[in-house]
């Protein structure tokens, strides 16, 4: 961020072979930057099994989801 609050995150570029895909990412923190470095950046979520262990699951990396109350079942 600037000092006027202007976000100005961080973009890597990753270029897997020469002949595909150029994938770019917005790194908004520190956070993001670090976990990039350190090789635990996610890409993409996925649902989690039953019989995967979270506990080596970074817990900023885990994404509930939102129970619907009884209000919202019953529209």
């Amino acid at each position: 961020m600037t000092k006027e609050g202007e976000a100005r995150p961080t973009e890597v570029t990753i270029f897997e072979n020469p002949d595909e895909t150029i994938k770019t990412y917005k790194l908004t923190d520190e956070l993001d930057e670090l976990d990039f470095v350190f090789g635990h950046f996610p890409v993409s979520y996925k649902e989690a099994e039953e019989s995967e262990d979270l506990f080596k699951t970074l817990s900023r990396h885990i994404k509930e989801k939102k129970q619907k109350t009884s209000l919202e079942k019953s529209l």
